[in-house]
């Protein structure tokens, strides 16, 4: 009832609006304002009245007065760098106009955000920053805005852990800097500066190594700019937070005129992109027949002859089939904006409902965002923002991990394909240990709830035009429960008759800025922008979980844990950290051709003991080559030339709060047959702990070729991160076995190219094209003395995966290289190995197990001589190449994204491949089966049913994962006019958007492109959520 009373006073509102605008009658006089797309107004406007030479001009607020002599009078609107606009009057007294960006002339007047809320014209970047327009995220349909950004900046690799609605995605920026916590950016939304935290969303307990995005609940369709700053030049500002880069949102502002309503509505249906092709229920029997000739489930004998036993089609199921659905996806977004007289103000609301392509999983959002800014005088403007979010993500856990190493992802591909009846099972062996996957969809509950609110209000006082005092106070919070219930039917519920999880995590910042900002031209040659800012922030971090098992009644689930027998002793925890910052930063141009930069930031955090304060200073410089006298003669080709460099450190404080502190946490000692509570060390004190560094530099030029219609910007830097943040091993005589230390060194280095062009540009048509691609060299330097350290992934068969190793890259897998299969004619008559063929140490090889290389030299391969670094998570290059076209009404952009070099340990293939122990139950795929080794079929490239090598960590399982996407195709067609005009419609747009239409590459799994959610090995696939195929129809309307 009370959403009904809401959705009335709306309507009401909405409609009184209209009619305020309907009902103005003409006259004689016409006045407005003129805008930007940023909503900031423009001065110095031409305002003509066309075919005559009477006009004005608009004032330095934008404004402008002109008398007309008749209804019929048509206003042209013309400023340099935008698009000219002509408005018939009509009965019109007010007309604001909102002046269009000219493509070609895009970087003249564009206003980039370089943080701190200072803005420089795009032309005068001394740094090296990428933008993307929220009208590029928004015509992509995508729901989250960082899978939208994705191929549409050079420097910036995107890659979401999963297909999963609302999964985790990781972000590098010119590569991976540290070792231990994740290298994701700082975030800065409008104003509020968010650290990606995947602990604040409370992902889950049981059984899930994936974690959920904790900014998908800001919705792309509110995002007016994302600017990523790349160079310590651009970085270094944000000192502590911003060794990983920056990306700024802005969000849509008011703009002075009318009332604008916007609406949004899309409704899209997905698929899955591919399906792995695993026997079908007799060919299992088959397998499952040659694997034990003797067994009476799978084989029979005929004739004194046995066979396979032929099961009929009713006991047949394909678990994938029975998993994957058709998935809906409903999107809606209504915007609200206007203002006038100093006062500004916008509002949106949006509704998603995103259904996943597995039965029973999906996400759900909800958003709103309020924006007001008021000028009150001259000398004060007020203002704030508020945006909230509420998600879901639903489904019970997918991709398997801890506790239990197949999830729904696993089961559906390597489950037993036939519905075997009980009464054959007479030793329970298939039946009595295992459940069906679709208990997994239909008696498990999971859901992840998470509530955001990002907020802040300011008071800016403007001492003078030149000289102003901004003072912002903000918070951002996360509030976030994940509940989950597996029953005793489910596989990961049956041994615990029941389990039922809840875990808690809230986390909340609140910060107060103080920004001075002054700017002056001093006799048209020089030109100043100085800043000085003081920062205070405090977060505060709060987690609690509770775990039940032994359900003798499950009809509520987790809604009432007091059904349960048994409790596990209860996990909460509190951490507060706090940080004091300074900085300053200085922007002088000489003659528009010379432009500087300077800053240097102090930061102090409550995470280090002896070394709280850190300094980071940068200093950039330009050269607009353009500008100069001996190259106007070139204009007409050159139209413009830039070389900038820049320098600069900042740093990293990404550790838990505690560690530099001793720290201890509750445990149980045995006291003469009882169990007292009491403290056992956790971390040993850290009190020389220090600031991660990294340095970077950077030469970077842009070209503009034939007024601009040929734009080129080139990018080389070098960054170097030491005093690595490590949890690191310590000697034996401390009592502890490992230690957060500063401990070695991390480069990345590449180059960077982007190219943008305007093919065609004629009246009706136009076509323009842009082409990113990043080169990026990741290498480990320095490990503190020692040349290489293992490291474990727990949640499934293969743990001792990777190796973090001096002069390799970051995300390494370490292993034995596979070198065929051994064959018969390898071994003697009584089963021994010939001469000069290599041995297992510790293993009898037999003809059909894997064969790998002897890297010393001795004839026995072992472990602790003839393992190598077997496989690249980091790709040599990868971009994305877009093409947009426009005729008339039409409008289609076709976007490629591509990534080339990177590897993927597949550790998925030893489930479907036939492995040992469990594994010999499991189905495998039709490859596999096809190609084989057998005694008839001797391959060199697939091992035999149950190889004694399956389960070792080798080469065999890496694969090629460089892939060509077709990411994204939109197309749309807006109408327009004056019988749209004649009822307040200023213009409407229809469209369809296809989504990952095609993937051209030669890796095996779902999808080559994951991520695992583990900083040092992010190419490892476990069978994950595979991505869908989407088909998105959609309309817009602008009032």
């Amino acid at each position: 009832m009370a959403t009904d009373k809401k959705n009335s006073k709306l309507f009401f509102l909405v409609l009184f609006y209209l009619l305020v605008i309907e009902g103005v009658y003409a006259q004689n006089v016409v006045e407005g304002t003129i805008t930007g797309e940023d909503g900031l107004t423009i001065p110095g406007v031409n305002i003509k009245i066309k075919e005559t030479n009477q006009g004005t001009v608009s004032d330095f607020d934008g404004k402008y007065q002109i008398t007309i002599p008749n209804e019929n009078a048509v206003l042209v609107y013309s400023f340099v760098g935008y698009k000219t606009q002509e408005i018939q009057v009509g009965n019109q007294t007010t007309i604001n106009i909102n002046l269009l960006i000219e493509e070609k002339a895009l970087k003249e007047v564009e206003v980039v955000a370089i943080g701190y809320g200072a803005k420089v014209k795009k032309k005068d970047l001394t740094g090296s920053v990428g933008s993307v327009h929220g009208d590029e995220l928004t015509k992509s349909k995508a729901t989250s805005f960082m899978e939208a950004m994705q191929g549409r900046a050079s420097g910036v690799q995107i890659v979401s852990q999963s297909g999963e609605p609302g999964a985790g995605v990781n972000i590098n920026i010119r590569g991976k800097n540290s070792l231990s916590m994740n290298s994701q950016p700082l975030y800065v939304v409008d104003g509020v500066q968010v650290e990606v935290n995947d602990g604040e969303v409370a992902s889950g307990d049981f059984g899930s190594t994936q974690s959920y995005n904790p900014l998908s609940a800001i919705n792309p369709n509110d995002i007016l700019s994302v600017e990523i700053l790349k160079d310590a030049s651009a970085t270094a500002i944000y000192g502590s937070r911003g060794a990983n880069g920056v990306i700024i949102i802005t969000t849509k502002k008011g703009q002075d005129g009318k009332f604008k309503i916007n609406l949004d509505i899309s409704h899209g249906v997905a698929n899955a992109s591919k399906k792995l092709n695993v026997l079908d229920g007799n060919t299992y029997a088959a397998m499952r027949f040659e694997r034990d000739p003797n067994s009476e489930l799978y084989g029979e004998e005929i004739d004194g002859v046995r066979v396979p036993r032929i099961f009929p089609d009713s006991m047949m199921v394909n678990w994938q089939d029975e998993a994957f659905v058709q998935a809906h996806i409903q999107n809606y977004n209504l915007s609200f904006n206007g203002g006038g007289k100093g006062f500004n103000y916008s509002s949106s609301f949006s509704y998603l409902e995103q259904q996943g392509i597995i039965k029973g999983t999906g996400y759900d959002r909800f958003t709103g965002r309020i924006n007001v800014h008021q000028k009150a005088n001259k000398w004060v403007q007020l203002g704030g923002n508020l945006n909230f979010s509420n998600s879901n993500n639903n489904g019970a856990a997918l991709n398997g991990g801890n506790g239990n190493f197949n999830g729904i992802t696993q089961s559906i591909v390597v489950f037993n394909p036939i519905l075997i009846d009980p009464s054959l099972d007479l030793d329970s062996y298939e039946t009595g240990g295992l459940t069906s996957p679709y208990t997994m969809l239909t008696d498990a509950y999971k859901n992840v709830e998470m509530n955001r609110i990002l907020a802040t209000a300011y008071m800016q006082l403007n001492f003078t035009k030149k000289f102003r005092l901004r003072t912002t106070v903000g918070t951002n919070r996360v509030l976030s429960e994940s509940r989950e219930f597996y029953g005793k039917n489910t596989s990961w519920g049956r041994a615990a008759n029941g389990k039922g999880i809840i875990r808690n995590n809230n986390g909340a910042t609140t910060f107060l800025r103080n920004i001075l900002s002054y700017s002056n031209n001093f006799k048209r040659k020089h030109k100043i922008s100085a800043q000085a800012a003081w920062d205070v922030e405090q977060y505060e971090f709060k987690s609690n979980l509770i775990k039940t098992s032994g359900y003798v009644n499950e009809v509520v689930g987790v809604d009432d844990l007091g059904f349960a027998q048994n409790v596990e002793t209860p996990y909460s925890t509190r951490q507060v950290n706090t940080r004091m910052s300074g900085l300053g930063m200085l922007n002088y141009t000489f003659k528009n051709k010379y432009l500087f930069t300077f800053s240097y930031r102090a930061d102090g955090s409550s995470k280090f003991r002896n070394n709280k304060w850190g300094f980071f200073p940068s200093a950039a410089f330009a050269w607009q080559l353009g500008e100069e006298h001996f190259m106007k003669g070139l204009d007409k080709v050159i139209s413009t030339a830039k070389f900038r460099f820049s320098t600069g450190t900042t740093g990293n404080d990404r550790i838990p709060t505690d560690v530099a502190y001793s720290y201890a946490s509750s445990a149980d000692y045995g006291n003469g047959g009882t169990i007292d509570k009491g403290f056992a060390p956790l971390y040993e004190s850290s009190s020389d702990l220090k600031w991660e560094t990294t340095w970077q530099h950077d030469i970077g030029v842009d070209f503009g070729f034939l007024k601009d219609r040929i734009n080129l910007t080139a990018d080389i830097y070098y960054k170097r991160t030491s005093d690595l943040l490590l949890y690191a091993n310590v000697t034996g005589v401390s009592g502890q076995a490992k230690q957060w230390q500063n401990v070695g060194a991390v480069e990345n280095k590449g180059l960077e190219l982007s190219l943008n062009t305007i093919n065609l540009d004629q009246q009706k048509f136009q076509w323009s094209s842009s082409i990113n691609i990043t080169f990026n060299q990741n290498k480990i330097l320095d490990l503190g003395g020692v040349d290489e350290m293992p490291f474990t992934i727990p949640g499934g068969y293969m743990t001792d995966l990777g190796r973090l190793v001096v002069g390799e890259s970051i995300g390494t897998a370490y292993g034995y290289a596979f070198d065929g299969i051994y064959q018969s004619e390898d071994f003697n008559a009584d089963g021994s190995l010939k001469e000069g063929v290599v041995r297992m140490a510790g293993r009898n090889v037999q003809p059909g197990d894997f064969k790998y290389k002897d890297l010393d030299g001795d004839g026995i391969v072992d472990s602790d001589n003839d393992k190598t670094v077997i496989s690249q998570s980091v790709p040599q290059h990868f971009g994305g190449f877009s093409n947009t076209f426009k005729y008339g009404g039409f409008d289609l952009n076709i976007l490629f994204r591509w990534s080339y070099g990177n590897q993927i340990y597949n550790a998925g293939r030893f489930r479907y491949e036939g492995g040992l122990g469990v594994q010999q139950i499991n189905n495998v795929t039709q490859e596999y089966w096809d190609n084989r080794w057998t005694e008839e079929h001797p391959s060199n490239s697939y091992g035999k049913l149950a190889n004694a090598g399956a389960k070792d960590v080798s080469s065999y399982y890496v694969e090629d994962a460089s892939f060509i996407r077709l990411q994204n195709i939109s197309l749309g067609y807006t109408f327009s006019g004056k019988l749209l005009n004649s009822i307040n419609v200023e213009n409407i747009r229809v469209y369809c958007v296809a989504d990952n239409l095609f993937v051209w590459t030669p890796y095996s799994g779902y999808d080559p492109e994951l991520s695992f959610n583990n900083p040092v090995m992010t190419g490892l696939d476990r069978i994950g959520y595979p991505r869908a195929t989407t088909m998105t129809l959609g309309l817009n309307v602008n009032l």
